[in-house]
């Protein structure tokens, strides 16, 4: 068994699955789909860092305790480092790996939703963007944002799968990149205090 089969194919299920979600969604839901591939988008990065930042500086402007401001300062700088740690993972991956996307693998079988993708399939760019995402603003959320949170990360990876860009472990494997350049990002802005 080779590497693609073991942690890529999954011994069919990753096309499977794929088939079941993608073929499953139907044609109201397709305005959903775009949607949240276009809010899983790194385009939305550079906003939501000026959001973080705006948000620092209306907390100290208001003269909430120092502490809340300075959070989301660090927070404001660990998804700086995240985005680019992200935005490069996934980058290395895409060449080096160079999966083809479902419309090419799976030809016409694929339930297509706005424009074609036809390489770098895997990882997901959008999936790890909203992880990212999802794990920057984890510690400043409560408790019912930190469940829109795995909404929106939900509807991002479904939403890939449902336009027919991305198979189920390329979805994974940006969640794992999104996670892995977050926490490396904490780690980072930590030791460098």
């Amino acid at each position: 068994m080779t590497f693609k089969q073991l942690f890529y194919d999954w011994n069919g299920l990753n096309v499977a699955w794929f088939e079941a979600i993608n073929h499953a969604t139907p044609a109201w839901l397709a305005p959903l789909a775009h949607v949240g591939s276009i809010l899983g988008s790194y385009w939305g990065g550079p906003f939501l860092l000026v959001a973080l930042l705006l948000w620092s500086w209306r907390l100290n402007a208001a003269a909430e305790p120092q502490t809340t401001a300075l959070m989301v300062r660090t927070q404001a700088q660990r998804f700086a480092l995240g985005f680019a740690l992200a935005w490069l993972g996934v980058a290395v991956l895409k060449l080096i790996v160079n999966f083809p996307r479902p419309l090419v693998a799976l030809s016409n079988t694929v339930h297509l939703i706005g424009e074609p993708e036809l390489q770098y399939s895997f990882p997901s760019g959008h999936a790890a963007f909203s992880m990212l995402v999802a794990v920057i603003l984890w510690p400043l959320a409560v408790r019912r944002f930190r469940a829109l949170l795995v909404a929106w990360l939900v509807w991002v990876g479904w939403s890939r799968i449902a336009v027919g860009a991305h198979f189920p472990a390329d979805v994974l494997g940006g969640f794992l990149i999104g996670w892995l350049a977050a926490i490396t990002a904490r780690a980072l802005c930590r030791s460098t205090r």
